[in-house]
């Protein structure tokens, strides 16, 4: 699989854009505890230490929900999870990102959403984010993303009019990768 890599500013590392695979855990783990409170609080929408949020990375390997990474270097800097809606009709898949403070504001969400559009092809993607975290509302909105508002949360819903194509992260959804992507290994392909 080609890798989606792009670099951020001249003193970075090339960023590298793809999907976790069960080997990445530790390094999914890593990058939660690395959020600093703000980031934590824009996520989850409360407050979450450390072995909270490696508790939640663990529950996230056992369930259906796929991780797309960012990488700057050989460190994960941002994840976008796509978990599956239980919906009758058009299937839909939320979406949640977290952004480590560093390399915020330098596109990685974005180059995340198209990842994550990609990957879910004719499904709706729903974001549901703190109506002050205005970086990520730009970004569902330059993704045709129609909002609602509601109680301090606005919810996105983007409707991607691609078929699941042979696209790098849609191929994701159906290929084990040598056994070790947390799709196939979850049951989400």
């Amino acid at each position: 699989m080609n890798n989606n890599t792009q670099s951020l500013n001249p003193d970075r590392e090339q960023i590298t854009v793809r999907p976790l695979e069960h080997s990445d855990l530790a390094d999914f783990c890593r990058h939660l505890v690395r959020l600093d409170r703000r980031s934590r609080w824009m996520r989850f929408n409360h407050a979450m230490d450390d072995g909270a949020l490696q508790a939640y990375a663990l529950n996230i390997a056992g369930s259906s929900t796929c991780l797309i990474g960012a990488y700057d270097g050989e460190t994960l800097r941002a994840v976008v999870e796509l978990s599956p809606l239980n919906n009758v009709g058009q299937p839909l898949v939320e979406l949640a990102f977290t952004v480590e403070p560093e390399v915020q504001n330098c596109g990685i969400g974005s180059k995340l959403m198209k990842a994550a559009l990609e990957a879910i092809g004719e499904a709706t993607a729903v974001l549901v984010c703190r109506s002050d975290n205005t970086a990520m509302c730009r970004v569902a909105e330059r993704f045709g993303g129609v909002y609602a508002p509601g109680n301090g949360l606005v919810t996105f819903r983007i409707q991607t009019e691609q078929p699941a194509q042979a696209t790098e992260f849609a191929s994701y959804r159906s290929t084990s990768h040598g056994g070790d992507n947390l799709a196939t290994a979850y049951g989400y392909a």
